[in-house]
């Protein structure tokens, strides 16, 4: 059977993993403590390693879920410390049992749980790390000092009886913040890889086991205990996979995971477009389509994907298209055209489409991308008003009616069956004055002018000198007005009445001859009494009919005499109706006769073609209206598809501008500005800048274009935790009432007359408004936001000091662009993440302290760090592409080594010796691993080697310490034996100082009494040789109390002042710094201290001319410093490494064991003793002690 080398890896873990727990076994039944400690500093090294990992990674993570955790590791790690620290057994914290230990375990672990389950919570957000920091590090203090200091905390174990209900209680809640914790990021375990989720539910589980089994314990050293830590091992070292290994070997891992959730977030977007999207070959091969176009064409997308797009195209079209593709180049990458297609069924619809070519490095097409929309109403409609247009000219065609329409500078814009024999074509445009010869137009220029003015119509006789001849039209004019009642023009409406003027003319002309005018004639007196009638009126009227006055020839004769003596008028003419004829009668006064004649002539065919006039006209009147608000509607739907079009038309050119500078640019700043110049181009303003969001809440300008220095000093340090003004609540999404009236559905404050608009605000709204840009004069301001999903990290601020420049048309166009915007900043950050993370793992090889090194198949070296060139003494130009054996003592144990990872997979810690070009040698252990491509095939090995110089240092260390542990001993076996003897010599000390004192007494001899003084003194010599024996066999821990340090150091000067009275010393004192100074001290050792250095001083003293000083002061508010000094002989150089040691002296006399008792008390209470000396000058001695008290 064959394995592969996974398996055999996996059953290496296995073993050396049961190894571990072996080992750990072991030593748990020798030293239970070294057992605890070592898997309380594995779990701290871990917890600290995944705080630094994360805190100097968190730039490159979109969520603050690893930052949280690590932070709060780094904090359990303290709380874990102490548990370590307080074991039972260590004999670190004095007068505590095994109660605090627990107290900070069970601290610890709902540290931990608690973690778990605030981190799970906010996967995918942002945390602000100041408020983090400060609350971990006040929950920290004041549970360290319920423990240690205050006491309140609950008790969790009670020696002889086990752990407290608390403590068991506690365990179980944990384990179901540990379950919960599991179940949110079950719920949410799209954020992570499925090996990290696997790791991190893993961890958590067996957490849990973990707390079970420290419920069970009732010994601190018992086996449930012992399980517990087991888990905890475990479950720190999936902690270590989860968080550690993922962020060394695979730092962009979770980088590449948010730029394909944008790549789907920016897809699903296209598919939801109601617009057909769709891209082809250069070919004609479709390669992608939208949902919209599936629908359209009523296929699947898996059917469209492949096929080519012509067949789908009217045959009469496929030329014209191919040849307009063709004419796409790099200069004119984007097109517009309208295209007929061909439904399966028959049916044939319009499209109107938007190409963009995509070019490779020579310039040819590779890919189209194309935005179509469905024109084919738009299509239908234009032709039905094409068709209405021809009908309505055909009755005017057929009719005596002119019709015409002059815009306000009365220029023809539109015309129909003009009698005037100019052509339509030559009208257009133009005015009377161009059309009519100069003298005829003043009347109809000015009475065209006043129904422009007043807006009221009038009808009037125009009479025109044309080429043929005069020409009389009787003329409407009406104003022609918009939708808002606005006169925008005139409408004229005239029919030649010029024949009917010719026999209007002859008819007057025949009125001079009555007997021979063929119309009637009739001459009356003032009464209405008929004086003559010629033959025609006769005929006419037979009988005097026409004495009718009420209905007759003479109607309202009485308004006829009024006319003639009243109004002084000579003749006036009026129209009368008789019977059923029409007749215009021209009154004249005949002075001579002092009678009234009245020539008639009838007008029945006239009136009734003005009647027929007065009704086409009506008529046509109603449907010119009809069919100008019919047009109107038509126009206006027209014009609405028409730009809305060119508005979409208009966003997707933009959008794909700035969809290819994404593509082209190299840096979000060049993206930005690109940004900015087609803002600007869309809105037509002046000032354009885009804001983004930072951590800490400022939204400084990322680009601004067309703002003064002094504005974007005064808004460029704006924040959002700071400042009230309506851009930032843009930002913060927290408008108020007042802004609500200037915004847009998508969230955008626009105002096209800023300076009205702050006037109309109360005193408490313009409190919320910062009013800089009024300041700066900006008439129009607009600040549209940046929105990924649903979170706003920007905004576009435009501004121009001209009103209304920006309608929300504009606003709308400047919103649509904003999901690409978005994507080019997520894009571009991204990329600099990337890059940040690649230096920052470049930057990881090179401050590595252990040489590293790639090498390929064939043994070359490929990369080296910045610590192979210092242990090679090679640079890393020269390094590479060499091979890697022959920078060692014995190459070919270097390639071996090599050969074995090939072999094995790795190797671990291989001993080679790396050769400097200087010849210094390097011992160092080698880790190796082989490397794979994306193919998954071994491309190379990756090895780090590790100095061990320094680790054979701390060997030679180790052995000389153990030899001093082996004279640690011997010396204290010195001691005990030192005790005996003390004891035996007492008593003969004892016996003869009694026979001296007798002696002395009675033989009161003088000569016997110098004998008898130098016996007592070594006697004296003698006790205190056995005192510093006796002190040395007995040194113990100090009884620490409060002293004053210089009163002790008083009593022991003036001690040795009386000793050593003989001698004349001067003495220099200065303790001035340390007179009020209390420490924590054992006072029978400081004497001991004190005494025995002073002794030594004053022996190194001559008997003349000595000089000791005495100085002591405070050092760094931590310690007090004494220094005593003498002027004596000195120390010997080659001794002063010696004086501390126990038994040696220079003296002929002493034990030579005061300078080292002494050395051990400074030690004991946690100071030093620092020596200087210098032969025939003298000696210092510095007494540090710490202070751990300060009373004044």
């Amino acid at each position: 059977m064959k394995w592969d080398k996974n398996y055999y890896k996996v059953i290496f873990w296995i073993a050396a993993s049961l190894a571990v727990l072996a080992g750990l076994f072991i030593l748990k039944n020798n030293n239970y403590l070294l057992f605890h400690s070592t898997i309380e500093i594995f779990t701290v090294i871990v917890s600290f390693s995944i705080f630094i990992i994360v805190w100097n990674s968190r730039k490159y993570f979109d969520c603050d879920y690893f930052l949280f955790l690590g932070i709060g590791y780094f904090f359990t790690t303290i709380i874990d410390i102490l548990h370590a620290l307080s074991y039972k057994g260590m004999g670190i914290f004095l007068g505590f049992e095994t109660n605090p230990a627990t107290q900070f375990w069970i601290s610890a672990r709902y540290y931990q749980s608690i973690i778990f389950l605030v981190a799970a919570f906010i996967i995918g957000k942002r945390i602000k790390i100041n408020y983090v920091l400060s609350g971990f590090v006040g929950s920290t203090i004041i549970l360290i000092l319920s423990i240690l200091y205050w006491k309140n905390f609950p008790v969790c174990y009670i020696e002889g009886v086990g752990l407290t209900d608390f403590k068991v209680v506690s365990e179980y809640i944990i384990s179901i913040i540990f379950l919960l914790s599991v179940y949110i990021l079950y719920k949410r375990r799209e954020h992570f890889s499925r090996t990290v989720f696997g790791l991190l539910s893993g961890a958590t589980i067996i957490t849990v086991l973990s707390e079970i089994s420290f419920t069970l314990y009732s010994d601190p050293y018992g086996y449930y205990n012992l399980a517990g830590h087991y888990l905890k091992l475990v479950a720190f070292y999936l902690i270590y996979k989860a968080v550690l290994e993922t962020g060394l070997k695979k730092p962009l891992e979770l980088l590449f995971r948010g730029l394909k959730q944008s790549e789907e977030k920016y897809r699903g977007m296209v598919q939801d477009q109601t617009e057909l999207i769709c891209s082809w070959m250069a070919g004609g091969a479709i390669i992608f389509v939208n949902e919209a176009f599936c629908r359209y064409f009523g296929k699947k997308c898996e059917d469209l994907i492949g096929s080519g797009f012509l067949p789908l195209i009217y045959n009469e079209n496929r030329k014209t298209i191919q040849e307009y593709l063709g004419k796409l180049n790099r200069n004119n990458p984007v097109e517009s055209h309208e295209q007929r297609i061909v439904f399966p069924d028959g049916e044939i619809k319009w499209q109107k489409w938007t190409d963009r070519a995509i070019f490779d490095d020579k310039g040819n097409i590779i890919e189209v991308q194309s935005v179509g929309n469905d024109i084919t109403e738009q299509k239908r409609v234009e032709e039905l008003l094409k068709k209405n247009e021809e009908l309505f000219r055909l009755v005017l065609n057929n009719s005596p009616i002119s019709v015409s329409i002059q815009d306000k500078q009365l220029r023809y814009t539109w015309q129909y069956n003009y009698k005037s024999g100019y052509a339509v074509k030559d009208i257009i445009g133009k005015t009377d004055r161009d059309l009519i010869p100069i003298g005829n137009t003043e009347k109809t220029t000015y009475i065209k002018n006043t129904v422009l003015k007043t807006g009221r119509g009038t009808r009037e006789v125009f009479e025109v000198l044309a080429p043929s001849g005069k020409q009389y039209f009787d003329t409407i004019i009406e104003p022609l007005k918009d939708d808002n009642n606005l006169t925008i023009g005139v409408t004229t409406v005239a029919i030649d009445i010029t024949e009917n003027r010719k026999i209007e003319s002859e008819m007057e002309r025949l009125a001079t001859f009555p007997t021979l005018n063929p119309n009637p004639v009739v001459e009356v007196d003032f009464g209405g009494k008929v004086t003559y009638m010629n033959p025609s009126a006769k005929k006419i009227f037979p009988g005097g009919k026409i004495l009718i006055k009420k209905d007759g020839f003479l109607q309202d004769w009485d308004d006829v005499v009024e006319n003639l003596e009243k109004k002084g008028k000579n003749n006036y003419g009026r129209e009368v109706m008789v019977g059923n004829s029409w007749y215009f009668q021209t009154i004249q006064y005949l002075p001579v006769t002092n009678s009234i004649r009245i020539y008639a002539m009838d007008i029945s065919v006239r009136k009734k073609y003005e009647e027929l006039l007065e009704v086409a006209y009506r008529g046509m009147e109603q449907k010119v209206a009809e069919r100008t608000v019919e047009l109107e509607k038509t126009n206006k739907t027209l014009n609405d598809e028409i730009s809305e079009r060119k508005n979409k038309e208009k966003q997707i050119l933009y959008r794909n501008i700035l969809q290819g500078s994404i593509i082209k640019l190299a840096s979000r700043k060049e993206f930005l500005k690109k940004v900015i110049d087609v803002v600007l181009e869309i809105g037509g303003c002046k000032c354009a800048g885009i804001r983004i969001l930072d951590e800490k809440g400022n939204i400084p300008y990322a680009v601004n274009k067309g703002y003064s220095e002094k504005f974007w000093e005064s808004e460029n340090k704006l924040s959002v935790n700071t400042e009230q003004c309506v851009c930032i609540r843009v930002i913060t999404g927290k408008v108020i009432a007042s802004d609500k009236k200037a915004m847009s559905k998508h969230g955008s404050f626009y105002c096209n007359n800023n300076f009205d608009f702050v006037k109309e605000l109360n005193e408490n709204e313009k409190k919320n408004f910062r009013s800089v840009c009024v300041k700066s004069g900006y008439a129009s301001v607009a600040v549209i936001p940046i929105k990924d999903d649903d979170k706003i990290i920007g905004a576009l601020h435009i501004a121009d000091e001209n009103e209304n420049k920006f309608p929300l048309g504009v606003i709308e166009s400047i919103e649509s662009l904003g999901s690409v915007i978005t994507g080019g900043i997520k894009k571009y950050e991204l990329l600099d993440k990337i890059k940040d993370a690649s230096l920052y793992s470049r930057t990881l090889i090179e401050t590595s302290l252990d040489p590293l090194v790639t090498i390929d198949r064939e043994g070359k070296i490929m990369d080296v760090s910045k610590a192979t060139e210092l242990v090679t003494g090679v640079s890393r130009e020269k390094l590479v592409g060499t091979k890697f054996p022959d920078y060692f003592t014995v190459p070919d144990k270097a390639k071996e080594g090599y050969d074995l990872v090939f072999t094995e997979g790795f190797v671990k810690d291989y001993p080679l010796t790396i050769k400097h070009i200087s010849g210094r040698l390097t011992d160092v252990l080698y880790n190796a691993a082989v490397y794979r491509n994306e193919a998954g095939e071994i491309a190379g090995v990756f090895a780090a080697a590790r100095d061990i110089t320094e680790y054979k240092k701390m060997e030679k260390k180790l052995a000389a310490t153990q030899q001093e542990l082996n004279d640690s001993k011997r010396l204290s076996d010195i001691g005990t034996l030192a005790a005996t003897v003390a004891h035996e010599l007492r008593n003969p000390l004892a016996a003869i100082r009694i026979a001296i004192y007798n002696v002395k007494r009675k033989a009161n001899n003088r000569d016997l009494d110098r004998h008898v003084e130098n016996i007592e003194k070594k006697i004296e010599e003698s006790n205190h040789i056995i005192n510093n024996l006796l002190f040395y066999s007995r040194i113990k821990l100090p009884q620490l109390e409060e002293i004053k340090v210089v009163n002790v150091l008083d009593e022991c000067i003036e001690m040795a002042k009386k000793r050593f009275y003989k001698k004349k010393v001067k003495l220099l004192l200065n303790n001035k710094g340390i007179k009020r100074l209390q420490i924590y001290a054992d006072t029978y050792q400081m004497n001991e201290l004190f005494s025995n250095i002073l002794n030594n001083a004053f022996d190194a003293l001559p008997d003349k001319n000595g000089e000791i000083t005495v100085e002591s002061k405070i050092a760094d508010n931590r310690f007090v410093k004494i220094s005593i000094k003498d002027n004596g002989n000195g120390i010997e150089k080659e001794n002063l490494e010696k004086i501390f040691d126990p038994f040696f002296t220079t003296k002929a006399r002493g034990t030579g064991l005061g300078l080292s008792v002494c050395n051990q008390i400074t030690y004991l209470h946690g100071g030093k003793i620092e020596v200087k000396s210098e032969v025939k000058k003298g000696t210092t001695l510095n007494i540090i002690l710490p202070i751990e008290r300060i009373k004044s």
